[in-house]
């Protein structure tokens, strides 16, 4: 059996961000038709498709997430991070039940994500968006929220469980 790995807030913002992108950006470009353009408000609209994505992204992290890592925790594959009581006390106020913490960090996501995002959308000038764009927008977009989102989401599914035979170790960056 191989040593338990270290819990990495980086390793584990590098490949959700990729995954993310990698959903996100193909449909992006197979929501406009070609040669067509999505605009900014309207149904349907950048907007629109933006409030969606932000919920969606970090709801599906909960539920995917959640379930990975309290697997990999309890079969010895990865160690639990050393959180502050700070976050441990944070995190332990999320809703216990999966579904209710998916539901409920999707919708704060719609609120912190999305509203700075549509302020710097329409600052650039941004009115519509063709098929590469909007996959280009969707791909960075996701890559930036689910790095940001996973490693807190793992973190919050692990909290209070240690992994059998080891030690807690200090978070790697």
């Amino acid at each position: 059996m191989r040593a338990p790995r270290p819990f990495s807030v980086l390793e584990i913002a590098i490949v959700s961000g990729i995954v993310n992108a990698l959903i996100n950006a193909p449909i992006g470009w197979f929501v406009v038709k070609p040669g067509a353009s999505l605009p900014l408000w309207g149904v349907p609209s950048i907007f629109g498709d933006l409030l969606a994505m932000s919920f969606g992204i970090s709801f599906g992290t909960v539920l995917a997430v959640t379930w990975q890592t309290r697997r990999q925790v309890a079969r010895g594959q990865l160690l639990p991070p050393e959180l502050s009581p700070e976050w441990t006390a944070a995190l332990g106020r999320w809703p216990r039940s999966t579904w209710r913490r998916a539901i409920w960090l999707g919708a704060l996501s719609v609120a912190v994500f999305a509203p700075p995002t549509l302020l710097l959308v329409w600052a650039c000038g941004l009115h519509s968006a063709d098929r590469a764009v909007l996959a280009e927008f969707k791909g960075v977009y996701s890559f930036v929220q689910g790095a940001i989102v996973t490693p807190i989401v793992a973190a919050a599914a692990i909290v209070g469980q240690p992994a059998p035979d080891a030690a807690p170790v200090a978070v790697q960056q």
